[in-house]
């Protein structure tokens, strides 16, 4: 099973849009260049989740958004 995800506006001021395509919880993690964990969320179930990560320093972030059984990962450029 695929996670299948949107996440936008890309590049963004930190404020991004999660759309999740499936139909199953999951978690969503952002790590900054250096492998920091700067943002965690557990069980998710929303279609449309607003992430707000606009305190933080512009450049460029990780996230991963996964469950039991896979990952979806892509780059986020903060501006």
């Amino acid at each position: 099973l695929n996670l299948n995800f949107n996440v936008y506006p890309n590049p963004s001021n930190g404020k991004f849009i999660v759309e999740n395509l499936n139909d199953n919880s999951y978690n969503i993690v952002i790590h900054n260049i250096f492998g920091q964990e700067v943002y965690f969320e557990r069980d998710v179930n929303k279609l449309e989740n607003k992430i707000d990560i606009s305190k933080l320093s512009s450049g460029v972030y990780t996230i991963e958004i996964y469950n039991d059984s896979s990952i979806f990962t892509k780059k986020l450029i903060v501006e």
